[in-house]
């Protein structure tokens, strides 16, 4: 069981990691990016977070505060590109690939 998930989402995480059906979902940040922009999908809101959202994050960080991210229906590249890439713009979520924000979501 991941650190910080309740039996239910470990099961949910579990089953969606162990199918596979995130398997081709590139790692690697500009390939994901590029899926995502000839898919249609990066351009147009559809992933858009709540207007304020990654500055309220930032200022938390900021003040000390640890930030991490639980997600039963994001896959961490996904994650990456709309919160972690803003925060870390602004200097508060490390360098990528750090760990400096654990995420703990389907793989």
């Amino acid at each position: 069981q991941g650190r910080g998930l309740d039996d239910i989402s470990s099961r949910i995480t579990a089953r969606v990691s162990s199918s596979g059906c995130l398997a081709d979902i590139p790692e690697d940040l500009d390939e994901f990016s590029a899926l995502l922009l000839q898919d249609g999908c990066g351009d147009d809101g559809v992933f858009d977070l709540h207007d304020g959202c990654v500055e309220a994050l930032a200022e938390a960080a900021g003040a000390g505060w640890r930030l991490g991210v639980l997600s039963i229906n994001w896959c961490p590249q996904l994650i990456d590109y709309v919160l972690l890439g803003p925060l870390r713009d602004r200097g508060a979520a490390g360098r990528q690939g750090d760990d400096a924000v654990p995420v703990w979501s389907n793989r």
